[in-house]
C-alpha cells in the first residue's frame, strides 16, 4: 500500500499511515533479537562515551562542538551500518520476506530507477526498525 500510493521513491515510509503503523507494530513484535545483534553494543559504547552528539548550534558553547559531535556522530553510524551488515541471518525470516515483498513493489512501479532494491529495503530498515529504536530504545 505503501509503494503504490507514493510518487517518489525517494519519500517512502516517511509519513504516518495505517499500513506504516501495522508494519511498524510487526517490526517491534519481530525484530527485537535482530536489533539486540545489530546495535546493542553500539549503543553501549555510545552512552559508555558520554559524548554529546548534538549538531544544532543553538545549543552548544563553542562552535568547535559541531565539528567534534559530527565526527562523534559519523563515527558511531559508522559502527551501527556495519553492524546491521554484518549481522544479516539475525534478521528474522518474515522481515525478510516482506523485504523482498517491498523490492518487487518498488521495482514493478519504478523500473527506470537503478538502486530502487536497496533504497526501498535500506529506507524501509532505517526509517521503520533503526532509528525508532535509537530514539527510544526502551519502547
Amino acid at each position: 500500500a505503501e509503494v503504490a500510493r507514493e510518487h517518489d521513491h525517494r519519500s517512502l515510509f516517511r509519513g504516518a499511515s495505517l499500513a506504516t503503523a501495522v508494519v511498524d507494530e510487526f517490526m517491534h513484535k519481530h525484530c527485537n533479537h535482530f536489533l539486540q545483534a545489530a546495535i546493542s553494543e553500539t549503543v553501549q559504547k555510545l552512552i559508555d562515551a558520554k559524548q554529546s552528539a548534538e549538531l544544532n548550534p543553538t545549543k552548544m558553547d563553542s562552535p568547535d562542538d559541531a565539528c567534534n559531535n559530527a565526527e562523534f556522530l559519523l563515527m558511531i553510524l559508522d559502527q551501527i551500518t556495519l553492524s546491521i551488515f554484518t549481522s544479516p541471518e539475525a534478521c528474522p525470516r518474515p522481515v525478510r520476506y516482506l523485504c523482498g515483498c517491498l523490492q518487487r513493489a518498488a521495482v514493478a512501479k519504478w523500473p527506470n530507477e537503478r538502486f530502487v532494491r536497496t533504497r526501498v529495503v535500506s529506507g524501509f530498515i532505517f526509517l521503520r526498525l533503526i532509528c525508532p529504536a535509537l530514539v527510544e530504545p526502551r519502547a
